[in-house]
């Protein structure tokens, strides 16, 4: 959340989702050191320091400040957008949102780390505008069904009201209760699942009488080995689906959910008691339930009674039978959530694990070596003098190597201890349609500049379509292309005496890249 914040401030273009799972990946997570090197490998240079609390309105925002929580334990990252003598506007590490407070208190949080930062011409995340639509989309899948039942939800209520007038009002209301009662109960389930997540907890903030874990977690939010939770979410799943399949206009419908709801409110004064007088801690949560329960009950004496109606058996059975499977359900998706959420404990535990520095060089000096120096080869990009090389072995025309190529150039050109050396597969054949623009390559290379040539290099690999003429006409060249055959023999001649079986094969300081192991990961270890 800080790095995207300070992203955003800095008008770097880069997704949350990228910046949360490249974070998460750092073996250092969750620390200041992982929001670092990402941060620097999409092109903002930042360093860390440590500063007197007096000295906070010199520092010029916007920055990453470590600050300890009044109400959480433990100390979080923060972005500073605004800071003076008098007050300071920082991003609630909790909410997401921005919040002003005076400057003194904010010092009292303070504990003195910064992480500066500023923004490289071209900053920013390759592909920005394609991976933003998709995280988009991702976004809007997560919340479809909500917005869908809602929506279904408000059409059967506009439907019911231009049948029966005023006589709709109540169970529209009725109805519309049952549809916060799934929500409120999602956000129980989720509470169930990941009660640490910060967006559950603005739910329910902990205070001297407010406690939603001590109320949740307790034996007695269980009945029968199930969770209330559970019990809810299905209870009120199931009466929506019931009333909106069946028909909230029909009396033995309303009938029906409304008889089930007024069965449903001991429950209410036992929650209250158990809070109130057991635990003596509150839910907030909890209460929002036992208002909706409380509400409906209302709503089913004033629709019952007047009109004297007895249980119709066979809605009540049709409303049992939502009910139950709305149950079965919860019992189903709840252990995949489980697994899902372990899922990504262990590949964060794993990921930290394989990506220590001493793991990967014993996995890497462990493969295949390089015995032919591939000195004189191909075409070298980034600082010759690094300490680190990888060589690239790639086809022109081959699409695995077009995606390896943007993390690799941008891992030269934000890391000055590293270069890559590319060797192209092709021959001297003049029927093998790599000759040409392998050739072109290579004389732009001789004839042009590093950045025309990694402006070449970006052209031909990111086209969609491969149109060798269209890029000669773009970066012409003097040399006679046939020239540079000599230079394409001892490409040739090279990939046979090491054995390149594929492309794109990937060589780290002369071994090749292990398979467990992707282009994208060489950031991790090959850092500045």
């Amino acid at each position: 959340m800080a790095a995207h914040a300070l992203c955003s401030l800095l008008d770097v273009p880069v997704t949350a989702s990228t910046l949360k799972r490249e974070t998460e990946d750092h073996p250092s997570y969750p620390s200041l050191l992982s929001i670092s090197e990402v941060l620097t490998m999409h092109g903002v240079e930042n360093i860390c320091a440590s500063f007197p609390q007096e000295q906070l309105a010199d520092i010029p925002p916007p920055y990453i400040a470590q600050i300890k929580d009044e109400k959480h334990p433990g100390d979080y990252f923060t972005v500073v957008k605004s800071c003076n003598n008098r007050q300071v506007i920082y991003l609630d590490p909790h909410s997401g949102k921005w919040v002003t407070v005076q400057a003194n208190r904010f010092t009292r949080l303070f504990t003195g780390v910064i992480l500066l930062a500023e923004a490289l011409p071209n900053a920013g995340e390759a592909q920005y505008n394609l991976k933003r639509r998709e995280e988009r989309w991702n976004s809007i899948k997560t919340y479809l069904p909500a917005i869908a039942l809602t929506l279904i939800t408000i059409a059967v209520a506009a439907r019911a009201a231009v049948q029966l007038g005023t006589g709709a009002l109540l169970p529209v209301m009725f109805t519309l209760l049952s549809l916060l009662g799934c929500g409120v109960g999602t956000i129980l389930m989720w509470f169930d699942l990941d009660r640490f997540n910060p967006a559950v907890q603005q739910f329910c903030r902990r205070s001297n009488k407010v406690n939603c874990n001590a109320v949740l977690q307790s034996d007695r939010a269980r009945f029968a080995g199930f969770s209330w939770s559970e019990i809810g979410i299905s209870y009120f799943s199931g009466q929506l689906l019931f009333l909106l399949t069946q028909g909230i206009s029909s009396l033995p419908v309303i009938a029906a959910a409304g008889w089930i709801s007024l069965a449903a409110l001991p429950y209410v004064f036992y929650s209250i008691f158990v809070q109130a007088r057991v635990l003596k801690q509150w839910c907030l949560l909890c209460l929002m339930v036992q208002g909706i329960l409380l509400a409906q009950g209302a709503a089913a004496l004033t629709l019952i009674l007047p009109v004297n109606t007895m249980p119709p058996m066979l809605p009540m059975g049709i409303l049992a039978a939502f009910t139950a499977s709305a149950f079965l359900l919860v019992q189903l998706v709840k252990p995949m959530l489980k697994q899902n959420k372990q899922y990504r404990h262990v590949r964060r535990q794993y990921t930290r694990l394989r990506f220590q520095p001493e793991v990967f060089q014993s996995i890497l000096q462990r493969q295949r070596q390089v015995t032919h120096d591939p000195a004189g080869l191909g075409l070298v990009m980034g600082n010759p003098e690094a300490k680190h090389t990888v060589v690239k072995v790639c086809n022109p025309y081959c699409g695995p190597c077009a995606t390896a190529h943007v993390p690799l150039h941008e891992l030269a050109e934000l890391n000055e201890n590293v270069n890559i050396r590319i060797i192209f597969t092709t021959s001297e054949n003049p029927e093998d349609p790599r000759r040409l623009p392998v050739s072109h390559l290579m004389a732009i290379a001789e004839e042009y500049d590093p950045a025309t040539t990694k402006s070449a290099l970006d052209s031909w690999y990111t086209a969609k379509e491969k149109d060798y003429a269209a890029f000669a006409a773009r970066f012409p060249v003097k040399a006679d292309l046939q020239q540079k055959n000599t230079k394409i023999a001892a490409m040739a001649e090279w990939c046979t005496k090491v054995g390149i079986e594929h492309t794109p094969t990937l060589f780290v300081d002369n071994y090749e890249l292990p398979e467990s192991y992707s282009v994208h990961d060489l950031r991790n270890f090959l850092t500045t």
